[in-house]
């Protein structure tokens, strides 16, 4: 349920259950599903082990989803969850969020007074949070961005490391620019355990740690914040989230340029920079 220092038992990062997409306890099981398979198929190694468990459940999963009559099952959107009635109440969240990455990898002192020496991961983690935040990419999108993908301030990212199997590129902000090191293979690269430690004190800090936002919400933000200056259309494809009738989709998708993606991303850097309003 929590996880506490092993020597003085205080409690540092809260695990509160969350209720779970069928998308995502689908993922989970294929991953189990493929362990098992491995199992039965080694009979030298485990002959005893002559079923997967993890078949019947993620059919009967695929069932619930083909199935669902009611919002029940469905994730509850990002304003329902956060009870959000304005604009205004979502731009001064993201602007939050935003104000306390500024502060990662600040020289600050320890109970000692003495400064505490800022090494080149706690760097990665502010443009990595950056990035997130500010170009609303998918976690996992981040992990695998290679530094031969990035082109002076853009990202191109190639087919095989996206969700959706199809090429993208997106601007990096100058927040992230400044910090990466093109040196390193993948410079936006961080160990999620760090990611979501981090993510557990940006919420504590801006007074959220009690409610259910995760780093993955950063698309729904962007998304919410921007459709008052540009159509659904555009910020779907700016994030890499396309539906519907694939031709009209992929119609759509090639009709949007580089240089209109930078123009709605530069708008929301600055909304993001601007301060909270009261």
């Amino acid at each position: 349920k929590h996880v506490t220092h092993k020597a003085s038992g205080k409690v540092i990062m809260k695990n509160p259950k969350k209720k779970l997409s069928l998308q995502t306890k689908k993922n989970v099981l294929t991953i189990f599903r493929n362990v098992f398979n491995y199992l039965v198929e080694d009979y030298e190694q485990f002959k005893d082990f002559n079923f997967n468990p993890a078949t019947k459940i993620l059919k009967k999963l695929n069932d619930d989803y083909k199935n669902k009559k009611n919002d029940e099952i469905a994730y509850e959107s990002l304003t329902h969850r956060l009870k959000i009635t304005s604009h205004k109440d979502m731009l001064n969240i993201v602007r939050k969020i935003y104000q306390e990455i500024t502060k990662l990898a600040q020289p600050k002192l320890n109970k000692n007074g003495k400064e505490v020496f800022i090494t080149a991961d706690m760097y990665k983690t502010k443009a990595y949070f950056f990035a997130s935040l500010m170009c609303a990419r998918r976690i996992s999108e981040l992990q695998r961005i290679d530094n031969e993908d990035i082109n002076k301030d853009f990202i191109f990212v190639k087919a095989k490391k996206s969700k959706n199997n199809k090429a993208d590129e997106y601007p990096l902000p100058p927040e992230v620019l400044e910090l990466i090191n093109l040196e390193d293979k993948h410079p936006l690269k961080i160990a999620y355990g760090t990611a979501n430690r981090n993510w557990h004190n940006i919420k504590e800090a801006i007074g959220m740690s009690d409610k259910e936002i995760r780093q993955y919400d950063f698309r729904a933000l962007f998304v919410s914040t921007m459709e008052k200056f540009f159509d659904r259309y555009s910020l779907g494809l700016c994030i890499s989230h396309i539906s519907g009738d694939n031709v009209k989709s992929n119609d759509f998708y090639f009709a949007i340029t580089p240089e209109k993606k930078r123009q709605i991303f530069q708008k929301y850097w600055e909304l993001l920079r601007s301060p909270i309003e009261d």
